[in-house]
């Protein structure tokens, strides 16, 4: 199958058979379903708009703790806590 040209019809899909549709942001499930060519984009603003302002305060905390530190310094770090944090949970 050709996945560049393979559609789906979106009445053939509902919220029940993948997602719950509780869980997703207002709108998004009828962005997905009216325009699924660009559900790549409509996914990645949720998702900004979801986790943004968290990435945003976790990103001026390692500058805070690290002020010197060089940005691939920063992604050291955050690597690190990242590991950590899966290691503890």
């Amino acid at each position: 199958m050709d996945v560049l040209h393979h559609t789906t019809r979106s009445d053939q899909i509902t919220p029940d058979d993948h997602l719950n549709d509780d869980n997703l942001p207002e709108g998004l499930w009828h962005r997905l379903r009216s325009d699924p060519l660009h559900a790549p984009q409509h996914l990645a603003v949720a998702a900004v708009d979801h986790w943004g302002h968290q990435a945003r305060d976790y990103a001026n905390r390692v500058r805070r703790d690290a002020p010197g530190a060089t940005n691939e310094q920063a992604q050291q770090i955050t690597l690190i806590d990242n590991k950590t944090n899966d290691l503890a949970g």
